[in-house]
């Protein structure tokens, strides 16, 4: 090698008829023949050491208990526990849990959606919905409930309890979650984190207790917080714009129209509207129209705020006050 300029490799001596056999804390005992394993490099020919070599110095140097990590990992480990026996050190723990597919049962990667912990920052996941959902990877409570917090994770978590089948990431499971962790969650965290979001569509509320008030009651309506930007709008336009051929069709049937006509002339004897005498106004016009249920609320949250759902109707009321609440259904009467 050296009269031809050759650098070689390092090749680990691989012994003869021999049973490599280590204890993981999911499966149990895992063992190899040696004599399926082949003289493996540890030391690339230009003087890299190789991720087998260089993992086992590292945890026998910094004494690492415990190795936890995807089972694809499973064939390195009998290369690695030789290793570990040939330096002197002590076998660390091994753990191997299961890999985390997407929807169409493949490894999970970018094409299935969002990969970074930074991309489920900005989309509005709150770090302890994103930590208690990935604790339910290919993992459960004993009690059976989904809803844990740090502590509580801490004080149950138990390898034994790590299921040896792969785990699907379901998006749509973790929205639920985090609209779980925001709906328990402080109006003013919410306010602090909605902020940022509300800025870049060009909403700037001077009145931070009045903001506040408006996500106590938005936030039950959503499961990230980029969403609260539609709901928080409602209650700062100057209008309300109804481009929905069925929705426009919904308010002008007479009975929309009959519940408009009476609201107002409730509305009128009424000096401060709150959400208590607007649900008292509410039973009057349903006695006086004779409109019940969701032809006798939807009309008035159509003309209010342009949804047909959103956040509870007689706290959008109170919020918009009685002189605003006038002008916007008084504009939802088909003239």
């Amino acid at each position: 090698f050296k009269a031809r300029a050759i650098k070689p490799a390092i090749r680990f001596l691989t012994p003869d008829e021999q049973r490599v056999a280590f204890q993981d804390l999911v499966r149990g005992e895992i063992h190899f023949e040696t004599d399926n394993l082949s003289d493996f490099v540890i030391m690339r020919s230009e003087g890299i050491p190789t991720y087998n070599f260089a993992v086992v110095v590292d945890d026998g140097l910094m004494n690492i208990s415990h190795v936890i990590r995807g089972d694809d990992h499973i064939s390195n480990t009998p290369r690695q526990v030789l290793l570990f026996h040939a330096l002197g050190f002590s076998l660390p723990k091994f753990v191997h849990i299961p890999m985390i597919l997407g929807a169409d049962r493949t490894r999970l990667s970018k094409r299935h959606g969002a990969t970074s912990l930074d991309q489920y920052r900005l989309s509005g996941y709150l770090p302890e919905a994103l930590i208690n959902y990935l604790s339910l990877l290919s993992w459960s409570s004993e009690s059976g409930e989904e809803l844990l917090t740090v502590d509580r994770l801490i004080d149950e978590f138990d390898f034994q309890r790590i299921s040896k089948s792969a785990a699907m990431f379901d998006f749509e499971k973790l929205k639920w979650m985090n609209g779980q962790y925001i709906r328990k969650a402080d109006a003013e965290r919410i306010t602090h984190l909605a902020e940022p979001y509300l800025a870049r569509a060009g909403i700037f509320v001077d009145d931070r207790e009045k903001l506040k008030k408006i996500i106590s009651i938005v936030k039950e309506k959503i499961e990230c917080i980029e969403d609260i930007v539609p709901h928080v709008r409602v209650f700062f336009q100057d209008r309300v714009r109804i481009e929905d051929r069925d929705v426009k069709a919904f308010i002008r049937q007479d009975s929309s129209q009959k519940v408009f006509w009476s609201f107002l002339r409730k509305l009128e004897h009424v000096a401060v509207l709150n959400s208590e005498n607007f649900k008292e106004m509410m039973k009057d016009v349903q006695k006086e129209t004779g409109v019940m249920g969701k032809n006798l609320w939807m009309p008035l949250r159509v003309a209010l705020t342009g949804q047909m759902h959103g956040a509870d109707l007689p706290v959008i009321a109170e919020i918009f006050g009685k002189e605003k609440c006038y002008e916007f259904v008084e504009n939802a009467i088909y003239k």
